[in-house]
């Protein structure tokens, strides 16, 4: 398990015939409950202990299945389980990661580091030609699908991973001069994806990235966190300054903003998200307890059109690019709970322990914190809870994080002679 637990970033992305990354979810699924059966103990606790030891956790993991339950018990309607039920398998997997150590687990890193560089080259082979010609930006020549992933969520996820690795320096001592290069190297080319892909909701973490940072990193010198943003603000200040791709990204979305407030055009990238965040509110009106079931969502947003409520291109979008508010639709007050749950339950349990004493428990708990606030901010922009991927991806990386801050502070409560649960940090 913890070998799938280190290359799970690479394996996740890799295209291998029938073995796709719910498959790695399943088979740590598959060993958890072997080890279940044969009753064995990580650190000599059972399979319940840890489950009452965290049930906020693995509740708020669950909410999007009961969300769904919700929905077909209210409206009768048949509903698709897979993707909320791999949410709700997030014990079993975490349970199995428990039997790693926390050296072990960390080794993640390399998996994510690894990934960051496939993922560029394949960005690269798909968008260099397109993205370093403006006027193919000005007229959206960017390709749909990367590594048979859906460009955005491949993207953002590209970004998160780069931005973990470099949250993982806190791992490193001055002398490892080596693993800290190859760590920044790593961030800088997720950067370079981002570009290439010129997904705009990836770059929307990096101000997330850099305040976590600040406060993970809380022993560091003033001057030092003051040279890092300068240096930071100047890189994009400077990439804006010299990229006409950039500016012509961002000149775009200024355009399309000003064509839809003018009621011009509505059929433009940013307009047709616009339709679209109006017609879940409309939606989300008129069923707003479960919702009209996400199977169900494409012929309400067609009967928005008919009503001229949003124009017929974008009511032929398979989601609203918003994960609050595509849930809010399509699961009412249920999935709105059930997708804020998902942030914000793990983002606390991790926050809890973004000033530990431990810099190594405090980079791990701004890595899994980074994480969790990292998707609600990509989910602002983007539906990412709308792609197998993208719950497969979470549940596990998010499993592995949680499993070494977890190990991390057992071993240090034995190292100091006694035990403590991570809801009892200091």
């Amino acid at each position: 398990m913890v070998i799938i637990s280190t290359l799970f970033p690479l394996l996740c992305f890799l295209p291998v015939e029938g073995m796709g990354p719910s498959f790695y979810l399943y088979l740590l699924v598959l060993l958890s409950l072997i080890c279940i059966a044969c009753r064995f103990r990580p650190a000599g606790k059972g399979f319940l202990q840890r489950i009452v030891e965290h049930w906020p956790l693995h509740l708020a993991m669950a909410g999007m299945l009961g969300a769904v339950l919700a929905n077909q018990l209210v409206s009768g309607h048949a509903a698709r389980y897979e993707l909320p039920l791999q949410l709700a398998c997030f014990p079993l997997v975490l349970w199995g990661l428990l039997f790693g150590t926390f050296q072990q687990l960390k080794q993640v890193q390399w998996g994510m580091a690894a990934s960051v560089l496939l993922c560029t080259v394949a960005l690269y082979a798909e968008t260099a030609a397109l993205a370093l010609r403006p006027e193919a930006v000005a007229l959206g020549l960017r390709p749909d699908f990367v590594l048979g992933m859906p460009l955005v969520p491949f993207t953002n996820m590209t970004v998160m991973m780069g931005g973990l690795v470099l949250f993982s320096i806190g791992w490193n001592s001055r002398r490892d001069k080596l693993e800290i290069a190859l760590k920044l190297l790593t961030g800088a080319v997720a950067v370079y994806a981002s570009y290439l892909s010129l997904t705009r909701s990836s770059w929307a973490a990096y101000p997330l990235f850099i305040i976590i940072a600040l406060l993970v990193f809380r022993t560091m010198q003033l001057r030092v966190k003051l040279a890092i943003l300068a240096m930071t603000a100047g890189l994009f200040l400077g990439t804006y300054l010299i990229s006409d791709t950039v500016k012509t990204r961002i000149r775009l979305a200024q355009t399309d903003i000003e064509l839809f407030v003018n009621a011009k055009e509505k059929n433009t990238s940013l307009g047709q998200r616009f339709q679209l965040w109006q017609a879940s509110w409309e939606v989300f009106k008129e069923h707003p307890v479960v919702g009209t079931g996400r199977e169900h969502y494409r012929a309400a947003a067609q009967e928005l059109a008919k009503r001229q409520i949003i124009t017929p291109l974008a009511a032929s979008q398979p989601h609203m690019h918003s994960d609050l508010l595509f849930h809010m639709a399509t699961l009412g007050l249920f999935g709105l709970a059930a997708i804020l749950s998902l942030y914000l339950v793990p983002a606390y349990y991790f926050f809890k322990e973004i000033h530990h004493s431990d810099r190594e428990t405090r980079t791990i708990a701004g890595m899994g914190g980074t994480l969790a606030l990292g998707f609600f901010v990509f989910g602002l922009g983007d539906t990412m809870f709308y792609w197998r991927v993208s719950y497969v991806f979470y549940t596990v990386l998010l499993a592995i994080l949680f499993a070494g801050m977890v190990r991390r502070k057992e071993s240090l409560a034995a190292a100091n002679g006694g035990s403590v649960s991570i809801a009892q940090a200091a």
